[in-house]
């Protein structure tokens, strides 16, 4: 029991960690708004900031995990 409850927390805080993350990557992306999402070079007609609040969330929110992860994101912009 000591130990499932020990692997819940580290769950629990990974997904508070990501999650602020994502919350962060967001406000630095909304400062300016010339980031656009690399899925959005496939589909030009889709606009990540006039989009619904949930998918803004879902696309920072695999964003963040990726850069936990240490995957390349790379720059869209000068900022």
């Amino acid at each position: 029991m000591k130990n499932a409850l020990k692997l819940f927390k580290l769950i629990f805080v990974i997904i508070i960690y990501i999650h602020c993350l994502a919350c962060l990557w967001y406000v630095i992306v909304t400062i300016h708004e010339e980031w656009r999402p690399p899925l959005s070079y496939v589909d030009p007609d889709s606009d990540f900031y006039t989009s619904s609040l949930a998918n803004q969330y879902f696309i920072t929110l695999y964003h963040a995990v990726l850069l936990l992860t240490g995957n390349d994101i790379l720059p869209r912009g000068t900022f």
